[in-house]
């Protein structure tokens, strides 16, 4: 919990606009993670194996926001109070099986993650002739909004005479629904990634060796940042999240050289391709004078090094 004051003033020659508040907030949290793995060994060969895997996360989150105005100069907003309770839980399940044969290992696996969020949000203005608060149905509402993923992986790892190959493949089917109780156009999103990987490394004596590697990658965006949860505890700046955000996806590249004798050398040389990064962008708005804030994807990026 917590209290702050605040002045704000606009002026010119002389001032425009000027009020002083006071803001009230109390945040409550609570989770929970839980996990549980089966792995089965064989006697024929100890690489051999097949493991099966449970996992439960929770977490709720309570905002509550109390803002008074005094000393009000040409601004006429009342005060109000703001309310959101999120709830997050996700169920994930996962089966793997490692298979050898003589110099090549065989790997296979499949995961399923199954990810519910709810906002429930509620703006409430104060009436000065009844000194009731009252619903602002506008800018209240209840989301919910589920992600499902499943995806099926292969990969193949050889090792003979100073060479060490590991290559594979992933495929990520994405749903994500979403919905308002009131008002706004439901949200679906679909779509399948082929993510590969490769990874070679060759020995060229006992103290060097040289690799490459390189991977396909998705980062989706988290809960909170498609929460559209819109916090108003400053009047002027508003933050929201953006059901509509896009995954980050990137092509990772690196090539390596190591020497190691009574001193280690590791030279590397890479670089990170990705499009549709998304990130906090601000617009202005010159005739309510605030600052809104919201995730967007805005374009492709790279990183060398």
């Amino acid at each position: 919990s917590g209290r702050s004051k605040q002045a704000s003033t606009l002026t010119d020659a002389h001032t425009l606009q000027q009020y002083y508040l006071e803001h009230k907030n109390n945040k409550n949290n609570s989770g929970l993670d839980a996990a549980v793995n089966y792995q089965r060994g064989f006697k024929a060969n100890k690489e051999q194996a097949l493991t099966f895997s449970y996992s439960y996360m929770s977490d709720h989150n309570s905002l509550d926001n109390d803002i008074v105005f005094y000393n009000e100069i040409n601004y006429s907003n009342p005060d109000y109070r703001q309310y959101n309770a999120t709830g997050i839980a996700e169920h994930a399940g996962q089966v793997d099986y490692v298979q050898p044969v003589n110099n090549l290992s065989v790997e296979g696996g499949a995961k399923s993650i199954s990810r519910t969020n709810k906002s429930d949000f509620r703006y409430l203005n104060l009436n000065p002739a009844t000194g009731e608060y009252e619903t602002d149905h506008m800018r209240s509402n209840i989301f919910n909004n589920r992600q499902d993923i499943f995806s099926v992986y292969n990969s193949y790892a050889y090792r003979r005479e100073g060479w060490q190959v590991k290559a594979g493949v992933r495929a990520e089917q994405t749903m994500i629904k979403g919905s308002y109780s009131q008002g706004a156009t439901a949200i679906r999103h679909k779509y399948l990634n082929l993510l590969p990987a490769f990874v070679a490394n060759r020995k060229l004596n006992d103290n060097s060796s040289v690799s490459f590697s390189y991977s396909k990658r998705i980062q989706r965006p988290s809960t909170e940042e498609m929460n559209p949860f819109a916090d108003r505890s400053n009047p002027d700046f508003e933050w929201s999240g953006n059901p509509y955000l896009r995954p980050i996806t990137s092509n990772v590249y690196q090539l390596s050289y190591l020497v190691s004798s009574r001193a280690t050398l590791n030279i590397s040389a890479g670089g990170m391709f990705f499009k549709n990064v998304f990130s906090a962008f601000s617009f202005y708005d010159p005739i309510t004078n605030i600052t809104r804030t919201r995730q967007e994807n805005y374009g492709k990026g790279r990183v060398l090094k």
